[in-house]
């Protein structure tokens, strides 16, 4: 009965932390994914009219090609790109961090960097919801036209299809498509108009996932596919192909040209390394967007609003930072709301840590922990993931992001039970003991997740990831959170897991308990093996069943 009573116990405590941790999780995303602003930070390209100090609508329109994906090395070898630069300018700008086409196009539309403007992560959903490039240009009535892939549509909330002409996305086999929307585009006139080229990236990813950039040339067969340099150089000429268009169809004598890649890609290079990007101008305004090269995106999009003639932000500059000790007061007063409830989770899961370690199974548990969070590790690892926000799965959550993290949780748990329940059962446990240890694991685990989440929640809140301490720590507090709510909840199977293990551990090594053994006993049923009272040895015999020798009687007079 009372075994029974701390299986339901157990059970319904680790069925409450797997709960909460969903909700947390939950909570994580929904600010993960939703563009916040830093306090504090300035608002970008202010709407609501022409700004004071702001250049006057100039007469010549501007034409912005983004390019995804694209280079400075990459972009020297592109003779439409070499034509624009010894024509007008060229430059090259720190790319941004991380390097989601989302992070640049927004850097770029609202002139702010991705800590400001908070768009950190590959979803364009929801729309730009502050000032930008094309929204204030839009509501200063100049006149827009917009051409791209969907995803760059729906950042700015294009719905209008007399300005908006939609491309589909990747390169192979939508020339004709991508030709026909930027003809399209530019047909309007429009005094802005903003062209997005995407799918670079999407081939130096493709070369990259496929092993193709270790692959020598004398490897390819005659039937096989290109290796990696010639597909590379194929998706480039693709890529010039394209600009040309675009450029044989502007008057450079009255029309500015800007083409800017948005983030560097290539075979074999990794994401959220913020590489040097290009950027060529030409035309009546490439003087003033080149005449001091600019060293930042937020920077390049602050100048191509004046270009446009909408207002400009000025730059944030390091004097108008706060103090550290204003900062560290302004922190202080953000932390002190959490600090109660924090302290109470640290204090008890550090308790129950302490606990579970140093009990009868401590050893078992101890083992099962370290296998959970090595395997989890190798298995995070395996499946390309990395702890920033290049991460691979948060593009989505979608079956595949799910079915990567039951993946890893669920088979990195299933294995530390095996470990515990072997060691239990080495130890003589029997299986439903083993069993209650499964569910401390969980526990002990779920403590583990918890002590390091906790500390991040109290430092940022739920207003990751643009404030301190970054975006890679807010999307490791996302997927520890995951983990708990899939450790919690599986409690069951890993109790399971662990009363099989012992069970089988016990039965090949032959401990399965019998008959007690009784030592032999005399005739008067009392044990026959001397004991020794000093150095003198006394019969069994003539000794109580108690082991003691019996009391001698007084002489009588």
């Amino acid at each position: 009965m009372k075994r029974a009573l701390a299986f339901i116990l157990l059970l319904s405590l680790a069925g409450l932390a797997g709960t909460g941790a969903v909700a947390a999780t939950r909570t994580a995303w929904r600010r993960l994914a939703a563009p916040v602003r830093r306090a504090g930070a300035h608002e970008g390209i202010a709407a609501g009219g022409q700004a004071a100090g702001a250049p006057p609508k100039p007469a010549e329109p501007l034409v912005l090609v983004l390019v995804d994906g694209l280079d400075a090395a990459a972009a020297r070898r592109l003779p439409t790109f070499d034509y624009l630069a010894r024509a007008g300018g060229f430059a090259t700008v720190e790319g941004p961090s991380p390097d989601w086409p989302v992070t640049a196009w927004a850097t770029v539309l609202t002139g702010e960097a991705p800590a400001d403007h908070g768009r950190v992560l590959p979803s364009p959903l929801p729309p730009l919801a502050g000032p930008n490039l094309v929204a204030t240009a839009r509501e200063m009535g100049v006149s827009v036209a917009l051409a791209g892939e969907p995803a760059f549509l729906s950042l700015l909330g294009a719905e209008d299809p007399q300005e908006a002409f939609p491309v589909p996305p990747g390169w192979s086999g939508t020339g004709s498509a991508f030709m026909a929307a930027a003809r399209s585009a530019l047909g309007r006139e429009a005094h802005l108009t903003v062209i997005q080229i995407g799918g670079l990236h999407a081939v130096a990813h493709d070369l990259g996932r496929s092993g193709d950039t270790a692959r020598p040339r004398a490897a390819e067969g005659a039937d096989g596919p290109p290796p990696a340099e010639e597909r590379w150089a194929e998706a480039l000429g693709w890529l010039d192909a394209r600009l040309a268009a675009v450029a044989g169809q502007i008057d450079l004598s009255r029309t500015t040209l800007v083409v800017l890649g948005t983030f560097a890609s290539g075979p074999g290079r990794a994401h959220g390394r913020g590489d040097p990007v290009p950027l060529a101008a030409a035309g009546p305004g490439h003087a003033a967007l080149l005449r001091t090269p600019p060293t930042s995106l937020a920077e390049v999009g602050r100048r191509l609003a004046g270009l446009a003639g909408v207002p400009s932000p000025p730059p944030r500059s390091p004097a108008a930072q706060p103090a550290l000790a204003g900062w560290a007061a302004a922190r202080w007063e953000l932390v002190r709301p959490r600090l109660p409830w924090v302290a109470a989770g640290l204090f008890l899961g550090g308790l129950y840590l302490l606990l579970a370690l140093r009990s009868a199974i401590g050893r078992a548990l101890l083992a099962g922990l370290l296998t959970y969070h090595v395997a989890y590790y190798a298995l995070f690892a395996a499946f390309g993931g990395r702890l920033s926000t290049a991460l691979p799965a948060l593009e989505g959550l979608g079956f595949a992001f799910w079915r990567d993290r039951a993946a890893q949780a669920g088979g990195a748990a299933l294995l530390a039970a095996a470990v515990t329940g072997v060691r239990l059962g080495r130890e003589g446990s029997r299986p439903r003991h083993a069993a209650l240890g499964g569910i401390h694991l969980a526990l002990v685990i779920w403590c583990t997740l918890a002590l390091q989440a906790l500390p991040v929640l109290l430092v940022i809140g739920w207003d990751g990831p643009v404030t301190f301490p970054g975006t890679g720590w807010t999307v490791k507090l996302f997927l520890d959170l995951i983990q708990g709510a899939f450790v919690g909840l599986g409690a069951p199977v890993w109790a399971g897991a662990a009363g099989v293990a012992a069970a089988i551990r016990r039965r090949l090594s032959g401990a399965e308990p019998g008959p007690v053994p009784v030592p032999p006993r005399g005739a008067a049923g009392i044990p026959v093996s001397p004991h020794h009272l000093g150095s003198v040895p006394v019969a069994a015999s003539r000794m109580r069943p108690s082991g003691r020798r019996p009391a001698r009687r007084p002489p009588s007079r």
